[in-house]
């Protein structure tokens, strides 16, 4: 092989070597950027999954409350009728009957006075003994304080099985209290309720009672009930921090866990993922970014080989003289401008993923948060708050903008609605978080010793409706405001702010309501 060959052999491979490092150059930001967008995106995974797990612990208490309020409600009833009332016992009895053969999970209905002495139960024939009530202090209890109760965990004196009692007190026609009527629930009743409550594969729902006793269980009942809680999901509870924290359940798995407080019952609910079925999910994203970050350098990396090798034979094809040295020039030319697009296509393709990643969840005419952000910050907000803190939402309604879009034009109106944005990044402080919800409505949340809410509500509340007609004349707002509730989710606190934002609006707008 001459030199003059070797010469051209050598360089046609350092082209292609070069092209080669070149394109995995070019890949590298491409690569790096993904990366980061897939740690962000674990990230806000992360923070959704806890948010959705203490909505989900807050749902499956509020559904339990209400099973336990249907029943409470049937021996109020009673209660508050002429047989318990005026001790017709006899009476009282049939009725009792009829009341526990509505429902198969109902134990049994019974009136104890305050001796702690059965005076009437269902299950026991009229006329014959009773056997004492197995938890006096708890009945006295319900007797002092008047109100109705539910009690812990407790083996049942007549039945022998777990139950769970519901009591309110019995008071004769002058007002003394001088009973109580109990309705003893099964706790399958609760198991069942946890049971259909939607949740994916993996998880649990168990209800502990006020002495940390497992009291119905949506997997293995059976198993743990009667059985006390870990102590994770103990100190998860006494945390009382409406924040999911790392537990172990029942069977040793280690899980994300949430609580909820069961009304004023002193029962929690408590709600775990399998961190195994987490740890899978992120291991299935790393793996597939790692895949498409391969298959982009493959193919990165072939093109430009390709793209070599043509640039390599025009190259040659000059250097032989083969053909017209200017055409030779003209396409090697072409060949490398071609390179130099390819590899600004791709900076300019990395620019816009990075821009697209940081406006996706943002309002295009005011640059605020929109929806979708809003109720997963304000949610993630609401489920930290430390003790003694609160949160409220100021839910804002343009007054007079469809007459301005009617009068000067919709171009007008966007402009409007940007100025609008504007002024809320000026009066609010950081960390306060303001969203565009669409049309005319904003939304505000923020966050404040309890103590404080209301007054630090009311001050950014009339700051918008002085500064709002100052900057945009001819415009004004009406202004609803809800306090969070504890245990309260987000979207009916969103809920009691629109509707006091309506109440504002009808009493002749420009004003400010509590909801």
């Amino acid at each position: 092989m001459s030199p003059h060959v070797q010469a051209q052999a050598a360089s046609q491979r350092s082209i292609r070597s070069w092209m080669l490092l070149v394109s995995l150059v070019a890949v590298l930001p491409m690569l790096v950027l993904m990366m980061g967008v897939t740690a962000w995106g674990l990230h806000l995974q992360a923070e959704q999954r806890a948010a959705s797990l203490q909505r989900q612990a807050v749902r499956a208490a509020d559904a339990v409350q209400g099973l336990l309020d249907v029943h409470m409600a049937r021996i109020a009833t009673v209660a508050a009728g002429v047989a318990a009332r005026r001790g017709l016992h006899e009476t009282l009895h049939e009725v009792l009957v009829a009341l526990a053969a509505s429902d198969g999970n109902i134990v049994g209905v019974n009136l104890v006075d305050s001796t702690g002495r059965r005076l009437v139960d269902n299950r026991i024939p009229w006329g014959q003994p009773l056997p004492p009530s197995g938890t006096p202090d708890w009945d006295r209890r319900v007797l002092s304080t008047g109100q109705p109760a539910v009690s812990p965990l407790a083996t049942g004196s007549v039945s022998g099985q777990p139950v769970v009692g519901l009591a309110v007190p019995v008071a004769e026609p002058g007002g003394e209290r001088t009973a109580v009527l109990r309705l003893v629930l099964h706790p399958r009743a609760l198991s069942a309720l946890l049971q259909r409550k939607p949740a994916p594969a993996g998880w649990v729902l168990a209800v502990v009672d006020q002495r940390g006793f497992i009291i119905a269980r949506s997997v293995d009942a059976d198993r743990f009930v009667g059985q006390p809680a870990t102590e994770s999901a103990q100190a998860l509870i006494a945390e009382r921090a409406g924040q999911p924290r790392p537990a172990i359940t029942k069977d040793g798995r280690a899980a994300l866990a949430a609580a909820a407080p069961v009304g004023q019952t002193g029962w929690h609910v408590l709600i775990g993922a399998p961190e195994a079925e987490i740890e899978r999910e992120q291991a299935r994203a790393l793996l597939a970014v790692l895949l498409a970050g391969l298959l982009v350098a493959t193919l990165s990396a072939g093109l430009s080989m390709l793209l070599g090798r043509r640039v390599a034979d025009s190259v040659r094809a000059v250097a032989a003289g083969e053909g017209e040295p200017g055409a030779g020039g003209v396409a090697a030319v072409r060949e490398l401008t071609h390179i130099r697009a390819r590899f600004e296509a791709h900076e300019d393709s990395a620019q816009a993923q990075a821009a697209q990643l940081r406006s996706a969840r943002l309002d295009t005419l005011t640059g605020l948060p929109a929806r979708g952000l809003f109720n997963d910050e304000a949610a993630r907000r609401l489920a930290t708050l430390r003790p003694g803190q609160a949160l409220g939402l100021l839910f804002m309604d343009l007054d007079g903008f469809k007459a301005l879009n009617d009068t000067q034009g919709h171009a007008a109106g966007d402009r409007a609605l940007g100025t609008v944005g504007v002024l809320l990044r000026q009066l609010l402080r950081p960390e306060d978080l303001a969203a565009r919800l669409g049309g005319d409505e904003f939304v505000v949340a923020l966050v404040a010793p309890e103590a404080q809410l209301r007054a630090s509500c009311e001050q950014v509340a009339q700051r918008l409706l002085a500064g709002l007609p100052a900057a945009v004349p001819g415009l004004g707002c009406s202004i609803g405001i809800a306090q969070a509730a504890p245990g309260e989710a987000l979207a009916r606190v969103l809920a009691r702010a629109d509707e006091a934002m309506l109440t504002a609006k009808r009493s002749g707008k420009g004003r400010v309501h509590f909801g």
